[in-house]
């Protein structure tokens, strides 16, 4: 009891939060201008990732085989999950060890912590995420909008934010990094196994059924999959046209519908990918 009330004497006069994130901001930032270990950890990863796709994707033409090619890629982005993940790990566990020091001696509460973490977190990834997406969507050769560009901007950051809340979450359950490492590969497995590119969702059993409800990828993948295919036509040239020297699939639309993704989901999934990956975040905070 006395350590409750210890806790409670403590938090009541702590900085308040509009003056102590302004100053624990600016260290951050002085900390990664210092630490450019930290900075290019941030920066790196995302960047790295999408060099290595193009190098593996380069200029994906509308063929048959071009169609494979662009869902494997398309997949592929759900892997930015992974990296906001690996971002947490490396990042966070020094900050929140931190954290637990400096609230034990009452200078700030939880939520500073909270805005502090984000407001240095968030400008960096998004300029990461956006270089990504430039390099990635050019050099590959997605679909030309600049709605559709935006659209796969979003999408992938709330992906990679997402990854990074659900690191933080994890961190801070468990103190050790290699069992909190342990839970989230189980749990990394079963987004990417459950998003509808191996199986479409509504084939899979009802448990994961109601449990993809829940997860960002089945949404931020029929998302990518609608934004790439929805307005386009594929040729069959040589022996990839079917005996009557018909296309196999000839259509986006016709594509989407072999894969059981809705367009008219486009939008409200849209909204979803991004609301989840808000709540993720809520839920780290929490």
């Amino acid at each position: 009891n006395d350590d409750k009330n210890s806790n409670v004497i403590k938090e009541s006069n702590s900085l308040p939060f509009y003056k102590a994130i302004p100053l624990l901001t600016s260290r951050s930032y002085t900390n990664l201008i210092r630490t450019p270990l930290l900075l290019i950890t941030r920066l790196s990863q995302v960047l790295e990732i999408g060099v290595i796709l193009c190098i593996c994707f380069t200029r994906i033409t509308n063929d048959q085989i071009g169609i494979q090619n662009k869902m494997g890629f398309l997949y592929e982005c759900l892997a930015l999950i992974f990296v906001g993940l690996l971002n947490a790990v490396a990042l966070f566990p020094s900050e929140r060890n931190k954290f637990y020091r400096e609230r034990e001696e009452g200078l700030y509460n939880k939520f500073s912590f909270f805005v502090t973490y984000l407001l240095c977190e968030v400008p960096v990834e998004l300029l990461s995420m956006t270089l990504y997406s430039i390099i990635t969507y050019v050099t590959i050769g997605l679909y030309p909008s600049y709605v559709s560009f935006i659209v796969y901007l979003v999408t992938n950051y709330a992906v990679l934010f997402a990854g990074e809340s659900l690191g933080l979450i994890l961190c801070s359950f468990f103190y050790n990094i290699g069992f909190a490492n342990t839970i989230s590969s189980i749990c990394l497995s079963l987004l990417m196994i459950a998003c509808g590119y191996f199986r479409p969702v509504d084939t899979l059993p009802y448990v994961i059924q109601f449990i993809n409800y829940f997860l960002i990828t089945p949404y931020a993948n029929e998302v990518l999959n609608i934004n790439e295919f929805e307005n386009l036509n594929f040729t069959c040239p040589g022996n990839q046209a079917l005996p009557n020297g018909t296309c196999p699939i000839s259509t986006g639309s016709q594509l989407l519908e072999s894969r059981h993704f809705n367009v008219n989901n486009y939008w409200p999934y849209f909204a979803i990918t991004i609301i989840l990956a808000i709540v993720y975040r809520l839920f780290a905070y929490v």
